[in-house]
């Protein structure tokens, strides 16, 4: 074998164990966005149960008012509905 075969054989190997990393870099990468899309995802969820917990304490809390206000019960009510409806 001479200098010049056994080079291209070292720049064949080269270029397989480049592929082979690209290949196991993208596979990181995708892995790396789904992460990131659930991690917002869960975000979003958190915020829309506090939303809802905050309207539905409300709710709650002017049903307990004495005397009870007929026009605040609705408001709250309402404002419960239009978090749900998001």
């Amino acid at each position: 074998m001479t200098t010049a075969e056994a080079w291209q054989i070292y720049g064949s190997a080269a270029a397989v164990m480049s592929a082979l990393v690209a290949s196991l870099a993208l596979i990181f990468l995708g892995r790396q966005i789904r992460a990131a899309n659930k991690t917002a995802d869960l975000q979003s969820l958190v915020e829309f149960n506090r939303g809802v917990d905050d309207r539905e304490h409300a709710f709650f809390a002017t049903l307990r008012a004495q005397p009870p206000d007929e026009a605040v019960i609705d408001e709250a009510f309402n404002s419960l509905l239009n978090v749900l409806e998001l």
